[in-house]
């Protein structure tokens, strides 16, 4: 508003036929209100001006974020804050949120859309269709050769153990003794007082392992004989020390064995 008192008021002065000062009073007072008026447009005036802020005039800045009836734009909410960095965890509408960071969303997309349980299928040689668990406690018991070792925080080492009974030595291609009892070229041992370990004994005639359970076909050694070709098998006594073939052997063939000892 401009100010008004550049603008002279018409009013008597003492030179006039009248009583200029008891006559004046009446326009002082209209004077002094529109004094009054004028300092309270311009503060307002001011406060208008200053909320202008970076815009052409104060409509245009309130346009920025209310509609005409006065409510919230929505594009403004979009804009203002709507950043998730800007919010914080809390409760809303009774539901809680969370924020989470980049790192986060990616690995959570990594786990397949249903997933809420861990199962574990185990393949058991005894067992046709192995052991299924979908549910409930696993127990991972120690044995004689395996310790499990738990480390703060999610650490779980199994630690090998090498007991004393699995300790063996190997012995190859030892000429077995002759029985004590009789030279029939069918019964022997192997030299030592130590039974073998089970299913360890490997028997070898004319360069053709034989085994327990069937006969097989070795070359004769003696080059006299019609037939070049014999069969044979063994069987292990119950001391683990002799073991017997199934038909005896010549002087001309080479019998030889390999097994194990256990050192325990």
């Amino acid at each position: 508003m401009p100010n008004i008192n550049n603008i002279n008021v018409p009013i008597y002065e003492a030179i006039q036929p009248y009583h200029y000062i008891y006559d004046n009073l009446p326009i002082a007072a209209l004077i002094l209100r529109q004094n009054v008026l004028n300092d309270a447009v311009d503060f307002n005036t001011n406060v208008l001006e200053n909320s202008i802020g970076s815009r052409v005039d104060l409509s245009a800045r309130l346009d920025q974020s209310l509609d005409s009836n006065g409510d919230l734009k929505t594009s403004a909410v979009d804009i203002t804050l709507h950043n998730i960095g800007s919010h914080s965890d809390g409760i809303y509408d009774g539901i809680s949120y969370v924020r989470m960071k980049i790192d986060e969303r990616q690995k959570l997309a990594q786990i397949q859309d249903g997933s809420n349980f861990f199962a574990l299928q185990i393949n058991v040689p005894s067992i046709n269709h192995g052991v299924y668990f979908g549910s409930g406690l696993l127990e991972l018991n120690d044995s004689d050769s395996l310790k499990w070792r738990f480390s703060s925080p999610n650490k779980l080492t199994a630690d090998l153990q090498f007991p004393l009974e699995s300790a063996h030595q190997h012995f190859y291609g030892v000429t077995p003794s002759n029985s004590y009892l009789t030279l029939d070229y069918k019964t022997y041992t192997t030299g030592l007082s130590k039974p073998i370990m089970n299913n360890t004994l490997r028997v070898f005639i004319n360069g053709v392992q034989i085994f327990s359970d069937y006969e097989v076909f070795f070359p004769a050694a003696n080059p006299n004989v019609n037939h070049n070709w014999k069969k044979n098998k063994f069987t292990v006594d119950i001391d683990l020390i002799t073991f017997r073939l199934l038909h005896p052997l010549t002087e001309y063939d080479i019998i030889k064995i390999d097994f194990d000892v256990s050192m325990a």
